[in-house]
């Protein structure tokens, strides 16, 4: 697990973000065998993989308010059978607020860096949910 307090992301220098975090955690690194298990999960619907991965996800050692799952697109679900963060979250019973929807737009691994920049947020929150001054705990 790393995480990131005092420097930026190379994007994060280069681009200025509406917003931005004060602490990112990384459970993983996205390459290698992690790559692999989360694509065998996510796109090949290994949903047994689930277990594994939720057994590293620690987030009972972290302060935070609430864990806020980031949405995936609704028939992006629909074609899995299952939303691939929440199933996780819950196999590993870490309880989690679902208020974030996610509109339909186009796959991120479509675009270049300047595209996924323009796009318009697609992430809407609930309004009957306060987050101000909350430690919130996002998962990917």
């Amino acid at each position: 697990m790393g995480a990131l307090n005092d420097s930026n992301c190379i994007n994060c220098k280069n681009y200025a973000y509406p917003y931005r975090f004060d602490t990112i955690r990384a459970c993983y690194h996205y390459e290698g065998l992690y790559k692999s298990i989360f694509q065998q999960y996510k796109f090949h619907g290994d949903v047994a993989l689930a277990k594994l991965i939720g057994q590293q996800l620690n987030v009972k050692v972290w302060d935070f308010d609430m864990i806020i799952p980031i949405p995936s697109v609704e028939d992006n679900d629909l074609a899995r059978t299952f939303n691939p963060v929440q199933h996780v979250l819950q196999v590993a019973r870490v309880p989690f607020e679902n208020c974030l929807t996610m509109h339909r737009r186009p796959k991120q691994f479509t675009l270049n860096l300047k595209e996924r920049l323009d796009l318009e947020n697609g992430i809407a929150i609930r309004s009957d949910i306060c987050l101000e001054n909350k430690r919130i705990f996002t998962c990917r």
